[in-house]
Order: structure tokens, then sequence, then C-alpha cells
């Protein structure tokens, strides 16, 4: 009869979603994401659209998770031929833009991913490309 009156006990204990261990503190819980940018939006035909300009071919781009990776760690542990920049709203050309004079858009290049990654706090859209040579 004990180990029945402790063993319910444990359970109504547990079980109860204002115990302890159960409670979510604000700093677990993440905000909304952001809706993702549109194709045109992205950046990826900014920079086919920068390349082809100035005479080389368009290459495949996508989204991708080191680029990802590296947008939301804000270049840190970013690795091989990347740039990253921050912009106040989701605009690819203008991420694009800013990144010109440093991510070696005109190099050959295989192909290349791009990433978003929004700071809440600073109100700010971080957007990383990062090449594959």
């Amino acid at each position: 009869m004990r180990r029945f009156a402790f063993t319910l006990i444990a359970l109504l204990t547990l079980g109860d979603p204002g115990y302890a261990g159960a409670q979510q503190y604000p700093w677990e819980r993440l905000p909304a994401t952001p809706s993702l940018p549109k194709p045109e939006q992205s950046g990826i035909a900014a920079v086919n659209d920068y390349r082809t300009q100035h005479g080389k071919d368009a290459v495949v781009g996508r989204v991708g998770s080191a680029a990802q990776d590296c947008a939301l760690h804000n270049g840190s542990g970013c690795t091989g031929g990347w740039a990253e920049t921050e912009v106040p709203k989701l605009d690819g050309a203008a991420a694009v833009q800013k990144i010109l004079p440093f991510a070696h858009l005109l190099n050959d290049m295989k192909d290349f991913q791009i990433g978003w990654a929004y700071d809440p706090g600073a109100k700010m859209y971080y957007f990383a490309i990062v090449r594959n040579d």
C-alpha cells in the first residue's frame, strides 16, 4: 500500500504542468521566425545579375545550411570563400551590394549558398554567402 501511495504521489507531482522541471524559461523560447525571402529577394538573382553584367556566367545558387550558420553566427566559424553583412530589411539585392567589395563574386566558382538570420534585439537581418570555388 505504501508503494502504491508513493507512486501515485510521484506521478501526480511529475505530471503537474506547474512542476518546476517542466517550466520553460523566457530565454528558452525563440521568437517566431520571420517569413523567408522569396527567390527574387533572397540574393541569388542579385549575385547572378552582377556576374552576368560583368561578363561572367551565372552559377547555381541555393539557400544552404553553411551560409545560414555563417549568417547566424555573424561570420564566426565560416570557412572557405564567404562574406557576411547585415541589412535592416529582407532585401537580397541590398545585401549583395554591401558585400561586393569583399565577396569576390566574379571569381570562378562552381556554385554558392546564401543564408539569412534575424536578430530581433537589433532588428537586423544577417546575410551570408558562401562560395564553392
